[in-house]
């Protein structure tokens, strides 16, 4: 974009009499101002990306990185190696042999000459009625907005899914293997489905950049399936399909899991409950994920508690081991060493690294009910009283795994979204349904999932969205040695946001973050053409010509670099945005809509605001700098 600029202005002054010397010198030093300002601005405005929080920050953090390199190298060409170019390559209109513009040439000359020049007087002389018009097509956006969803990261469009097998804590290989293998039996019977692979008792490799692969377990198995190809149309029906294949089968818990964007998250809707009494945790998971379960827009819902393991509990009866001179702590400890082992010292070899020496009750053996028996303790007599004679011993059924937060138990039930149905709106009903009435004192729920990272990392957005903003004005404000023209480039952004949304809303997609990263991106694109277009204005009134005659010159002679900046935007985003990529699609059409809509208001509404806040007394301003500089020279 910066050459491009540069180099139809060395055309300019070549045209004006100057030596492609002398044009390059003076084309590039009238827009090194401009230039750097734009770029600068572009710069801040990825300053609250880089600053994002939490996973999201480490997911996105060489986006920025990427964009700020690029952007300082193509200002340093766009200064030295294009001038150096044009000054070689351009050939002078003087020296060359007379031949006729070619056909875009002189199309672009017509509509400059003809209907854009009568356009542009025509909304000149109807200021107010086009700055209403643009408020209103402004608010419409908005409120298309409103109608428009709203999801963080979308679906990765692979051609691979997992099915994932959980069977009851307790079971051992065999029986997990014999459910795994009713499930590739399935498999077996899809053409769509080429080959698959199976890790019974682990977690598969890891397939995906935010995926971890599961510690071992007997009662886990772990399927990655492989399609021919990926259309959505036929791959969200495959999936549905299994989802309802399997959802039948009662002996196991089997879940069919696609691919996920962005940072590892727990589910798109998930809740945390958060109490100490473990019986009353039960009761509201079972309650919240029943809850999810009749949801229409929750599927695969999870509830940990329903997984039961079996424990062994020691019941001590204290009275008794105090008569027998039983320290309690001392029963922990040893009831702690039979079945873990103790501690005792380390150990560090020639290369200095230590080793823990553990003393076990039976070396690399299990403990067994029967050595209950053997087990004594030492009393504060120095006798050895057997356990069994102040305690005895269960069997229980309780949770796999009890999670804490600050102290606290915590349970966290969480369930996939089905796409088109808004998040906060699936999760709004969810809570409220689980609610109810309210939960007891002492308890409470936390929204965690993609609601939990969305409000992370755009809630860390708020400071630094403010820095970047005023960076940008304070860049303008030096630029322009004002505070209204800031004004007059800073009402592109809003003009492309109309048709960013309206792009989305034709297309279909929902707005993500890839949409929010497009938004940013137009910042750049946006104010870096108002910015080329008001300067010149500038230039044109220090030379001695009105606001009007100045704005409307500006606008004709700026209009093909700028449309030439849009095109080659948007020719190289077409193939990202073709590709139907539930991630980048939204991006691209994001930046292209704002683009089309931000450049036909540029090249229309600017000239209005120009010549609105522009005053005269600005005019004579710059006549008498321009009067300062002749006098100087």
């Amino acid at each position: 974009d910066n050459s491009i600029v540069i180099v139809e202005n060395i055309e300019r002054f070549m045209a004006m009499g100057y030596s492609r010397i002398a044009a390059a010198i003076r084309g590039t030093q009238q827009l090194m101002g401009p230039v750097i300002s734009a770029t600068l601005t572009t710069i801040f405005a990825f300053i609250p990306i880089a600053l994002m929080p939490e996973k999201t920050g480490e997911f996105i953090k060489s986006l920025p990185i990427g964009v700020v390199a690029t952007l300082l190298a193509s200002l340093v060409i766009a200064t030295t190696l294009t001038p150096l170019l044009a000054s070689w390559l351009l050939k002078h209109p003087t020296n060359s042999k007379e031949r006729k513009p070619g056909i875009v040439l002189r199309g672009a000359r017509y509509l400059i000459e003809g209907p854009y020049r009568k356009i542009i007087n025509l909304i000149l002389d109807n200021r107010l009625i086009t700055a209403s018009l643009s408020i209103l097509l402004f608010m419409g956006a908005v409120f298309l907005m409103t109608r428009t969803n709203i999801s963080f990261f979308p679906k990765a469009d692979k051609p691979l899914f997992k099915v994932q097998i959980h069977m009851p804590k307790g079971t051992n290989l065999d029986a997990t293997d014999e459910v795994t293998r009713y499930v590739e039996s399935v498999l077996d019977t899809i053409p769509m489905i080429t080959h698959y692979a199976t890790n019974v008792g682990h977690g598969n490799a890891r397939i995906f950049y935010n995926l971890d692969s599961r510690n071992y377990r007997e009662n886990f198995a772990d399927i990655v399936a492989f399609t021919d190809s990926y259309f959505k149309g036929p791959f969200t029906q495959l999936i549905s399909d299994l989802r309802e294949t399997f959802d039948q089968y009662s002996y196991g818990n089997i879940t069919v899991k696609e691919l996920q964007q962005g940072p590892p998250s727990e589910g798109a809707i998930a809740i945390s409950i958060i109490g100490d009494d473990l019986d009353q945790l039960g009761i509201y998971a079972n309650r919240l994920e029943q809850t999810m379960e009749d949801h229409p827009a929750a599927f695969n819902v999870e509830n940990p508690l329903k997984y039961k393991g079996t424990d062994l509990y020691f019941n001590i009866n204290k009275e008794k081991a105090l008569m027998l001179g039983v320290p309690i702590y001392s029963i922990d400890k040893s009831i702690r060493s039979y079945l873990s082992g103790n501690m005792i010292s380390t150990f560090k070899n020639k290369n200095a690294k230590e080793f823990d020496i553990v003393v076990e009750y039976k070396a690399g053996q299990e403990f067994e009910l029967s050595d209950f028996d053997k087990l004594s303790v030492r009393s504060m007599t120095g006798n050895f009283i057997p356990i069994k004679q102040f305690a005895s011993i269960e069997f229980r059924e309780a949770p796999v795994n009890i999670d804490h937060r600050d102290g606290r138990r915590t349970v966290l039930v969480s369930a996939d979204k089905i796409e088109n149905y808004s998040l906060d709106r699936a999760v709004d009903e969810i809570v409220t349904a689980f609610v109810g009435d309210g939960l007891q004192p002492g308890y409470s729920y936390e929204l965690e999932g993609e609601i939990a990272n969305r409000d992370d990392s755009f809630g860390g957005l708020g400071v630094a969205s403010v820095i970047a903003l005023l960076l940008i004005l304070g860049v303008l404000v030096v630029q322009f040695s004002s505070f209204r023209q800031p004004l007059i480039i800073a009402s592109s952004l809003p003009l492309a946001f109309i048709g960013s949304i309206v792009g989305l809303w034709i297309c279909g997609y929902s707005f993500s973050f890839t949409g929010f990263i497009g938004l940013v991106s137009l910042i750049g694109i946006s104010i870096n053409n108002s910015i080329v277009l008001v300067d010149f204005a500038n230039v044109l009134v220090q030379e001695g010509r009105t606001i009007r005659e100045a704005i409307i010159k500006a606008a004709e002679t700026r209009f093909l670099p700028i449309i030439m900046t849009t095109l080659t935007t948007i020719l190289g985003l077409l193939p990202l945005t073709l590709s139907e990529s539930p991630m980048w699609t939204p991006m691209g059409i994001v930046i292209i809509g704002g683009l089309i809509s931000s450049t036909f208001f540029i090249l229309l509404i600017v000239p209005v605001l120009y010549t609105w806040l522009t005053k005269e007394d600005r005019a004579e301003r710059l006549e008498m700098e321009k009067a300062l500089l002749e006098i100087e020279a």
